[in-house]
């Protein structure tokens, strides 16, 4: 089994070519040898491919609205997979959210917040609070991530085709976090980003049904055991 998650994740990253050559290309070629040796396929997509579209009960199922080139070059697998669906033997896609944990990058603007916030807490720095920090984000531990990856392995005949959401079902503001970390700390505001969606909140139903999963790891618990290391 080829369980694929490589990508240029940067959601800021502005060379087309570049991206559709990682992201597209290399997959759709790791997929066509998949199918050349009859080998099943899980591979990561993205919840980034929704985009501002949202529902009360979470992101509307089959409808997707990219804001970046990465998104799109991840609803561009997502398609090239349905268009091809007639050929594979077995293959399944994850649509991750917000994901968070141990070795998560710490470096760079658009490294995940949890892991910035708690570096700047270290440090004793004021937190980058980027627009007003009441946007909302579904946070999903990496465990969880892996879990659900293990749990479609195990049902890779039952699950071809099918593409599922890897999430929570709740979110927190950017605010909400940092507060987690610290009640008293000093805010740094930057301006907001642009192509950037305003709340994250993934519709695991889909999840529960196929795999069984449920998430197991609750982000203020994560911090606080950070925390204490």
């Amino acid at each position: 089994m080829i369980i694929h998650q490589g990508a240029i994740s940067s959601t800021t990253e502005t060379d087309v070519n570049k991206i559709h050559k990682y992201n597209v290309e290399f997959s759709i070629a790791l997929f066509e040898k998949a199918i050349e040796y009859s080998i099943p396929v899980k591979y990561a997509s993205s919840a980034s491919v929704y985009g501002k579209i949202h529902s009360e009960y979470g992101y509307l199922k089959k409808t997707i609205n990219p804001l970046n080139f990465y998104a799109l070059s991840k609803a561009t697998v997502d398609y090239w997979v349905m268009d091809n669906m007639d050929r594979f033997e077995q293959i399944q896609g994850f649509r991750y959210f917000n994901v968070y944990g141990d070795r998560q990058p710490l470096k760079g603007a658009y490294a995940p917040v949890v892991g910035l916030f708690l570096e700047q807490w270290k440090r004793g720095e004021a937190f980058t609070i980027v627009g007003d920090g009441e946007q909302r984000r579904d946070f999903t531990h990496v465990n969880d991530v892996v879990r659900a990856n293990i749990a479609a392995a195990e049902r890779a005949s039952d699950i071809s085709g099918e593409i599922i959401n890897v999430g929570t079902g709740t979110n927190h503001s950017v605010n909400q976090i940092a507060d987690m970390i610290c009640n008293s700390y000093t805010k740094n505001f930057i301006p907001p980003r642009p192509a950037e969606a305003r709340v994250t909140l993934a519709d695991i139903s889909k999840a529960k049904k196929l795999l069984g999963y449920m998430p197991s790891i609750e982000i203020s618990d994560w911090i606080e055991q950070y925390k204490e290391l």
